[in-house]
């Protein structure tokens, strides 16, 4: 079986459902997302001056995902290989590494590793073109600000809570669908026991008719905010509705 080429494996036949499949998925664990990161053309890194990459759990021979830059999206690398890790520094090699700019640091970057994980033949059915198996996509996923920006991985699933302990002036995605899908999400905003936290909608957010225009301010206040998107998150039908206490 070695050094076979997936073509000139036997066939499966019949599936029972038991078959074991090799998966990859971004680490909920081994990510960072920071305005202090940077990138650099010279050496195909990007660059953290908070120095946190070791600290997020990043190591050679991982295989990474960029998103966030604006300045230069060639920066948002589907996957690289890390061939060198330092507490501020990443380089990344591969076909995607060569595109790397120079690109200053003040983005809300999002780098996560991918893991290998293993899944059966019945978990895949069991997704039914939902985009997620039931477990996965009814998960309530708790998110958090840091230094103004929520990051959310479309992949842990449907359902996500947020406690405004700040303002909010950044969003960014990760683990969207591909092309020709469409997701939705629905994100519970609470104001903390401060209140009159504000929420930046991008210009990817579209409201839809009807919808509030910013979220409730009083303290303990909740919002539920509706996401959609059916261009991978290029833009965002967006509604927001006040949820009465």
């Amino acid at each position: 079986m070695a050094n076979k080429r997936v073509s000139q494996l036997p066939a499966a036949g019949t599936l029972a459902g038991s078959e074991v499949l090799l998966l990859s998925r971004l680490s909920a664990t081994v990510t960072r997302t920071a305005s202090t990161i940077s990138a650099a053309a010279a050496d195909n890194s990007i660059n953290d001056s908070a120095n946190g990459f070791l600290t997020a759990g990043f190591a050679v021979g991982m295989q990474v995902h960029v998103a966030g830059f604006t300045g230069n999206a060639a920066n948002n690398i589907y996957s690289g290989t890390l061939t060198a890790a330092s507490a501020g520094k990443l380089v990344i090699a591969g076909a995607d590494g060569d595109v790397i700019v120079d690109d200053a640091a003040g983005e809300s970057v999002t780098i996560t590793a991918w893991e290998s994980v293993r899944a059966t033949a019945a978990d895949l059915a069991a997704l039914g073109g939902g985009g997620g198996g039931a477990a996965a996509r009814d998960a309530v996923t708790g998110l958090a600000i840091a230094a103004g920006s929520v990051a959310v991985n479309v992949g842990a699933g449907d359902f996500f809570t947020l406690s405004l302990t700040s303002n909010v002036t950044g969003w960014t995605f990760s683990g969207l669908p591909g092309a020709g899908k469409g997701c939705s999400i629905l994100v519970l905003l609470t104001q903390d026991a401060t209140g009159g936290r504000t929420v930046a909608l991008p210009a990817a957010f579209k409201l839809s008719s009807g919808s509030e225009l910013a979220v409730a301010s009083a303290a303990g206040a909740k919002t539920a905010m509706a996401l959609t998107s059916m261009d991978s998150g290029t833009t965002w039908i967006c509604t927001l509705s006040s949820v009465a206490a």
